[in-house]
């Protein structure tokens, strides 16, 4: 509730009658115990040995189309939205911004 409702410690110890070192302490448990058990079981690459997804969650096409074999993995990455800073260096900064930003209509 605090965070969806950006709510402050204070505030949610206030309304459930403890101070706001308790929900801190609470708060700090519930992310220690989903880091150990949710994301160590559901996420990231110790989550499921080699097999499961090569033989889960490889597709046909992309053995045709690659030309990789039946034990062969594809991974595709889309790095549409990785953030890329915007260099200081206001010339640099003009050539490496996209032209359609600067279109007229």
């Amino acid at each position: 509730m605090m965070l969806r409702k950006n709510v402050d410690q204070e505030t949610v110890g206030c309304m459930f009658g403890c101070s706001h070192t308790v929900v801190s302490d609470a708060i700090d448990e519930v992310s220690t115990t989903l880091s150990e058990t949710l994301l160590k079981n559901h996420l990231g690459y110790e989550a499921m040995s080699r097999n499961e997804p090569v033989a889960k969650h490889n597709r046909c096409i992309l053995h045709d189309v690659l030309q990789i074999g039946p034990e062969e993995l594809a991974v595709i990455a889309d790095g549409t939205y990785i953030y890329v800073e915007q260099p200081s260096d206001h010339q640099m900064q003009r050539q490496s911004t996209p032209g359609k930003k600067f279109a007229t209509s």
